[in-house]
């Protein structure tokens, strides 16, 4: 690959050794937007077909074992391509996939905010755009609904069960920070980390909470795209509220995969039944919610 750069040529040669020699199924790119700009110059956008974004989709070997290359579309800065703005192959059979950061806001203000209608958008796209693959966002470029990788709870922010929990992020003295209770001066004592704008709600009693989770997860899963389960969500795993729990401190007991407790709780075993039988429900009917394209016209919309 003469026309590479030194660092594209690292990047190319780590992917495809992991592609070809470990035979790794696909990427998700952290802060992927960041690959689209301008280096040494990171609040300035390049066109993504003149960066490695456009290197990367048009490899032969990656689309040659369908790599699944999937993108966080956004950057620290904000810059960047953004959300819906990732190439296409330039032969047009393979293309990037993305967090469809959309979804996930969509869903939270229908289901947690009540002044939220179907009608409501976000990014241009409403309700019946974002169950129906976020057209508007993808179809447009020539990608297809599954490139658009739904959901509502992920590693960064609130669990599920902690997004119809608590109105605010509590990120300051609690089980996931304890070093905020013995020492609150302590330069480790991080209460101002993580994302404020959450369209969290506190719905009170635990079986209206339950009912919010069963609704989100039905929305997942039955919207057009590919649909992503932040693992533990099917157990309602909790942060206590924290939606920045990446820190040393919160290394801890109360932050791993409690097993032993979400086995012993009948309601928690009954929402893990609730998931699985909603996948096999999905998969039963692929025909209506995993359309390989998205057909004439436009999507469904909500009038008002």
């Amino acid at each position: 690959r003469p026309n590479h750069t030194p660092m594209k040529q690292l990047i190319m040669d780590s992917l495809l050794f992991h592609v070809e020699e470990l035979h790794v199924d696909g990427f998700r790119f952290d802060l992927a937007g960041i690959l689209g700009e301008k280096d040494l110059d990171y609040n300035t956008y390049v066109d993504p077909s003149e960066t490695i974004l456009q290197t990367i989709i048009d490899d032969p070997t990656l689309q040659k074992y369908n790599t699944r290359i999937i993108s966080e579309p956004w950057t620290a800065s904000g810059t960047g391509p953004g959300i819906g703005n990732f190439p296409s192959s330039s032969n047009g059979n393979f293309a990037w996939y993305e967090w469809n950061a959309s979804f996930r806001d969509w869903w939270r203000g229908f289901v947690n905010d009540d002044n939220f209608l179907l009608n409501s958008a976000e990014n241009g796209i409403d309700g019946g755009g974002v169950m129906t693959g976020s057209y508007g966002l993808y179809g447009d470029d020539g990608r297809k609904p599954f490139h658009a990788v739904n959901f509502v709870s992920v590693h960064d922010g609130f669990t599920l069960y902690d997004l119809v929990s608590y109105e605010q992020k509590q990120n300051g003295c609690g089980l996931l920070n304890p070093i905020c209770c013995n020492d609150p001066l302590s330069v480790w004592c991080d209460t101002e980390s993580g994302e404020d704008h959450n369209r969290s709600r506190n719905w009170g009693d635990e079986t209206t909470k339950r009912q919010m989770i069963r609704n989100l997860l039905t929305g997942l899963f039955i919207s057009h795209g590919s649909p992503l389960l932040f693992g533990g969500d099917e157990w309602m795993r909790t942060q206590f509220g924290n939606n920045n729990a990446y820190t040393t401190w919160a290394d801890n007991e109360w932050n791993w995969f409690r097993w032993g407790e979400w086995h012993s709780s009948d309601f928690r075993i009954r929402m893990h039944d609730f998931v699985r039988k909603l996948i096999q429900f999905r998969k039963n009917h692929s025909y209506a919610f995993t359309p390989k394209e998205f057909g004439s016209g436009m999507p469904l919309a909500w009038k008002t």
